[in-house]
C-alpha cells in the first residue's frame, strides 16, 4: 500500500500543491498580513516539508508548530480559511476526496498549537 505522500505524488506534486496554495493565501485579505514579514520562497519550502512528512515522506526538521506561530495571534478562523484554500488547491491539482480528507484528518490537530487564545497578534498578522 502506498503512503499517503507517495498517492500525492510526492515532493514535486506537493510542492506545486504548496505553490497554489500561497498564491490563494496572499490573495486572500484576511491571511496576507500574516505573511506581510515573510520570505516567501523560504516559508513555501518549510510548508512542502512538513506537509511531505505529515503525509508519510521524508521526516520534518523545522520549527514546531507552536514556536512559528504562537507570535502570531491566529484565531479559529483564520486556521479554516487555511484549510479551505488548502483543500481547494488540493482539488485544483485533481486529488480526490478521500486523499483530501486523509489531509485534512493529519493538518486539523494541529489547531491545538497555531489557533491562540488571544485576537491581537504581537507582529504580524492583523
Amino acid at each position: 500500500m502506498q503512503s499517503l505522500y507517495e498517492r500525492l505524488g510526492s515532493d514535486e506534486a506537493i510542492q506545486s500543491v504548496v505553490d497554489g496554495f500561497y498564491e490563494r493565501v496572499m490573495a486572500d485579505p484576511t491571511l496576507a498580513p500574516f505573511f506581510a514579514h515573510t520570505t516567501m520562497s523560504r516559508q513555501r519550502r518549510h510548508l512542502a516539508s512538513f506537509v511531505a512528512a505529515a503525509t508519510g515522506g521524508p521526516a520534518y526538521h523545522g520549527r514546531s508548530m507552536r514556536a512559528a506561530h504562537e507570535h502570531l495571534g491566529i484565531e479559529q478562523r483564520d486556521f479554516d480559511a487555511v484549510a479551505n484554500h488548502l483543500v481547494a488547491e488540493l482539488g485544483a491539482h485533481g486529488v480526490g476526496s478521500d486523499p483530501i480528507g486523509e489531509v485534512v484528518a493529519a493538518i486539523a490537530p494541529l489547531a491545538d498549537e497555531i489557533v491562540t487564545d488571544s485576537c491581537v497578534a504581537t507582529s504580524g498578522g492583523r
